[in-house]
């Protein structure tokens, strides 16, 4: 072979192995699964997702960490998000993926109130942590009434992809 076709297979090769390890990062969740779980928001009460869920036609689960500032970037836009999509039956949650929960809670308390985040947060259990496995920060899943995934946003792609998708999946505009 020579020097270019060497630099080629080599390039080609490491993208391969990029795809591949990309890949592996992301959620443990694929869409078509269903996503269930018990637990307590920050204000201590029972949350139980068939409940959740079955409440709404679609709910946006974004999963965030105290540590990951594109998350925290978007706490106020989400707040204002959930108001918009619940007369049209959409809400979001967000579920804290923190792996040290004794200091993710008062700090996520704080980043919630820092930026008048009102929607519903729940601490992962070690079960949702398990369940709901990601390396990736913010993970978005959209969900319909049943826990069944719909569709998956991956990072901070910024509000008007959330707006849109709701739309999609919705059905119907909202403010």
């Amino acid at each position: 072979m020579n020097g270019y076709v060497k630099r080629m297979v080599t390039v080609i090769a490491a993208v391969f192995t990029l795809a591949l390890v990309l890949a592996a990062c992301g959620g443990s969740v694929d869409e078509g699964q269903v996503i269930s779980f018990k637990g307590k928001d920050l204000n201590g009460n029972e949350i139980n997702s068939e409940e959740l869920f079955g409440s709404h036609d679609v709910t946006m689960v974004n999963l965030w960490s105290s540590t990951c500032q594109g998350c925290e970037d978007e706490l106020g836009e989400l707040s204002d998000l959930n108001e918009r999509v619940k007369a049209v039956g959409g809400c979001v949650i967000g579920v804290i993926m923190d792996t040290d929960m004794d200091d993710a809670v008062e700090k996520c308390s704080a980043k919630l109130e820092q930026h008048g985040a009102t929607y519903i947060n729940i601490p992962a259990t070690e079960q949702m942590r398990k369940d709901l496995e990601t390396s990736i920060f913010p993970l978005t899943y959209f969900v319909d009434s049943d826990g069944k995934v719909l569709d998956s946003v991956t990072g901070n792609q910024g509000l008007s992809t959330y707006e849109n998708k709701f739309k999609d999946l919705l059905g119907k505009d909202f403010q």
